[in-house]
């Protein structure tokens, strides 16, 4: 018998990966605690219309600690244009 879930979200899962344009990749160590919050922003501006899939990895080992910031920045350049965060 086929299992939807897992294939639904494989599919999903293959999808966002090959949509995916930009991201980054963050990696805390086992033990390490990060005193102050990483803050992550996705600055998207262009003349045209695009479209942006983010796709971030983050990796963090038993006893480690992050504070993770996220945001996005959309800047208006058309009276038409639209922001969705």
């Amino acid at each position: 018998m086929v299992n939807m879930r897992k294939m639904v979200k494989t599919a999903l899962f293959i999808l966002t990966r090959a949509m995916a344009s930009d991201g980054v990749f963050i990696y805390v160590p086992e033990g390490v605690v990060l005193k102050k919050p990483v803050q992550i922003v996705n600055l998207v501006q262009s003349d045209e219309d695009i479209f942006n899939q983010h796709r971030n990895l983050i990796i963090v080992e038993k006893n480690a600690d992050i504070t993770l910031i996220g945001g996005v920045i959309i800047p208006f350049l058309h009276r038409n244009s639209l922001q969705t965060e």
